[in-house]
């Protein structure tokens, strides 16, 4: 009798450890989630998207899924403002469709989606869709802006079947992006 309940006490002691365990990292992964990883750009900081890296070429900055299969990438850069960086002529750019030449040597015209002015993180930016202007049966959203001495340009790229599943994700990393001023750099 003695040994039937020091059994049963010792299992439900070990029961209640791994409950109580379990509900305990449960709780921290809820709660102390890693920090977010920042990338630094000349011009702009900005969020990357959980799960995926970015590399820096040249004046540009690439964000993807680290997968052999990309059906997404986005990619950011900033300039010093010119005469043509203004949020009007991004807008007309937009608004109009472009040529591209296909791997195969075809011509053909984008189809423009939509082109609007959004406010993200308080920062009106112009904010087109095109089909096809970069690469066949992909989508194409373009977001502009002017901060400061600094044009942002946001192109991010998805199959056409999958880019409203991005949505989110795109308009979060937009909202992360922190314009820096670029006089002193």
């Amino acid at each position: 009798m003695v040994l039937d309940f020091l059994r049963s006490f010792t299992l439900s002691a070990l029961g209640l450890l791994l409950v109580f365990s379990g509900l305990g990292y449960a709780a921290s992964a809820l709660l102390f989630r890693a920090p977010a990883q920042t990338f630094h750009l000349r011009g702009a900081n900005f969020t990357i998207p959980d799960g995926w890296s970015c590399e820096k070429e040249d004046t540009e900055v690439i964000c993807g899924k680290p997968t052999s299969k990309r059906d997404a990438l986005i990619i950011t850069t900033t300039k010093t403002i010119g005469v043509i960086d203004t949020l009007e002529r991004y807008r007309e750019h937009l608004g109009t469709p472009q040529p591209i030449t296909y791997n195969d040597g075809s011509a053909g015209m984008s189809e423009v989606r939509y082109v609007r002015t959004e406010l993200y993180g308080g920062r009106a930016w112009v904010d087109g869709m095109h089909h096809g202007s970069e690469v066949p049966n992909y989508d194409t959203r373009y977001l502009a802006t002017v901060a400061g001495p600094t044009a942002i340009l946001i192109t991010f790229s998805c199959k056409a079947d999958v880019c409203e599943s991005y949505k989110s994700l795109v308009d979060a990393f937009v909202g992360s992006l922190d314009p820096r001023d670029t006089s002193a750099l």
